[in-house]
């Protein structure tokens, strides 16, 4: 890829998108569900919200997760068909309205959104969220019966059942753990009412935090599989990644500026910080070189501009020179939307196919 001349366009920092990457993960991931009879996948938007990957999850004829009004009308604009599912603790009236409204399948997280939802939509169809732990999100096991019921009272249709283990599962037993536990609520929760999925919701790390923890694709659907398929074997278990689908589908270019050492260390001071890759997303970047030397290798600390001590995106061992351009190769997940604009603005984003 000829990162030179990209930034000799388009300046640095650039953040660099090939939705074909996008889309290959989402076949990846198709591929790898088809050990589960019946299954379904909802892109997570608010992990990268742009047109062409949301373009790229709609051909690939799957659907999308959204948490607001403005995450709604992007997938909406990508696909007016396409299921969805609506997620969060704080839905305003006027999101529940225009969720209902572009039929997408609303999570409930209290009672007082299923009493909202029933007076917004008689006979509307639901999903409920529980938490297996203590969080702001969805009922507690013992309150999920209840929760149900209530929904039926009201005229409400509760088909659905969601819940989320959290971001970056990198432990496979503790997953499957969750995952059992989930099952067994499910299975409580089907004797009695006509559940028709289940959302196993997100957590699949992307592909570097995989390869870190020797962990495939694979691995996350076949625990799913078994946590589920003796008993409810017959009802759709739907997902809702983000990372793994665009965290690699997107690069950010930035360039060394400076080179200096001090107290020790050596630092290759960039152009791109935690401005543009926060610490809140939860990420490991994995930063190289765009064109490796072959010459002595040294640690560097890979520092942003800003005024922060902590403005350190990580480490490289590399024979750098200043002026040099690095690449963050898994820069799409969370990036974005997270970018702050202190002192700089967002860095433009440009289409590109990645060799």
């Amino acid at each position: 890829m000829d990162y030179s001349s990209l930034a000799q366009k388009h300046g640095t920092p650039v953040f660099l998108l090939d939705a074909g990457k996008a889309k290959a993960n989402l076949r990846e991931l198709k591929k790898a569900l088809s050990v589960l009879p019946k299954s379904r996948v909802y892109y997570s938007v608010k992990t990268n919200p742009h047109p062409a990957i949301l373009k790229a999850v709609a051909a690939e004829g799957m659907g999308f997760d959204v948490s607001t009004a403005l995450e709604l009308e992007a997938a909406r604009s990508a696909s007016k068909q396409a299921p969805t599912v609506f997620n969060g603790p704080c839905k305003r009236e006027s999101e529940l309205r225009a969720a209902l409204d572009s039929n997408a399948l609303v999570n409930a997280d209290s009672l007082s959104e299923i009493e909202k939802l029933a007076a917004l939509r008689k006979e509307a169809t639901i999903g409920i969220r529980v938490s297996l732990f203590p969080s702001k999100f969805g009922f507690e096991p013992s309150q999920l019966s209840k929760a149900f019921e209530r929904a039926k009272e009201l005229g409400l249709k509760p088909i659905a059942l969601h819940s989320h283990p959290g971001t970056q599962q990198k432990n496979l037993v503790k997953y499957s753990e969750w995952l059992q536990q989930y099952a067994t609520e499910a299975e409580k929760i089907a004797e009695e009412f006509a559940l028709e999925e289940i959302s196993v919701g997100g957590g699949i790390p992307d592909k570097l935090v995989l390869s870190q923890n020797n962990l495939s694709l694979q691995d996350f659907a076949n625990a799913v599989e078994n946590a589920f398929s003796s008993n409810l074997d017959a009802t759709i278990i739907s997902f809702e990644p983000g990372r793994f689908v665009c965290a690699d589908a997107m690069k950010l270019l930035t360039r060394a500026h400076y080179l200096k050492e001090s107290n020790g260390k050596n630092y290759a001071v960039c152009d791109a910080g935690i401005n543009y890759l926060p610490a809140i997303t939860l990420a490991q970047y994995k930063i190289s070189p765009a064109t490796p030397r072959n010459g002595v290798k040294k640690r560097f600390a890979v520092a942003g501009p800003l005024l922060f001590a902590n403005d350190v995106l990580g480490e490289i061992n590399a024979d750098l020179k200043e002026g040099d351009l690095l690449v963050v190769e898994n820069a799409g997940a969370y990036c974005t939307q997270l970018a702050w604009e202190i002192g700089y603005g967002k860095p433009k984003i440009v289409e590109t196919e990645f060799d």
